[in-house]
């Protein structure tokens, strides 16, 4: 089991949100989609004591994961992204952890579970992690994702 932390993240038009789950038993933490500001997932992490192991990212847009970089150097955390996306769209990463469709993540006495969900970007990633499923664009709080940009196909 894992406390689960929602955050709010807004900067000008955009409003996202983060998800920063901790394994208090085991002291691990991971990540969904962190952008803008990580100062609070850094406060979070410092007074619980965990480690952040795993930046997960559901697909490549800026408002998703332009904080990854800067929070895997801080932690030491492996970033997660789908093979397919990270090879479509010619990215470049540090520590990066490449994952296919349905593949298992050992976290700490939990499991993470990839899934490809192409349509909002070519490989765009949900993840499910105990009775939670985390969607990054692929599914919005009120409907559908987009498809209608480079790589995406509705």
């Amino acid at each position: 089991m894992y406390n689960l932390y929602t955050i709010r993240l807004e900067n000008e038009k955009f409003i996202n949100y983060c998800y920063l789950g901790i394994n208090d038993y085991e002291s691990v933490a991971f990540v969904i989609d962190p952008a803008w500001d990580i100062s609070e997932i850094i406060n979070i992490l410092n007074s619980s004591g965990a480690k952040l192991e795993y930046i997960l990212i559901t697909h490549s847009h800026y408002d998703h994961m332009n904080k990854a970089i800067d929070l895997s150097k801080a932690t030491g955390a492996s970033i997660c992204i789908s093979k397919r996306e990270y090879n479509y769209y010619n990215l470049t990463l540090p520590s990066v952890r490449l994952l296919e469709d349905n593949q298992k993540i050992l976290f700490g006495n939990n499991m993470i579970n990839a899934f490809l969900t192409p349509g909002h970007t070519k490989g765009s990633m949900c993840y499910k992690i105990g009775n939670n499923f985390f969607t990054g664009d692929t599914l919005f709080i009120e409907g559908c994702g987009i498809c209608s940009g480079e790589g995406g196909s509705p």
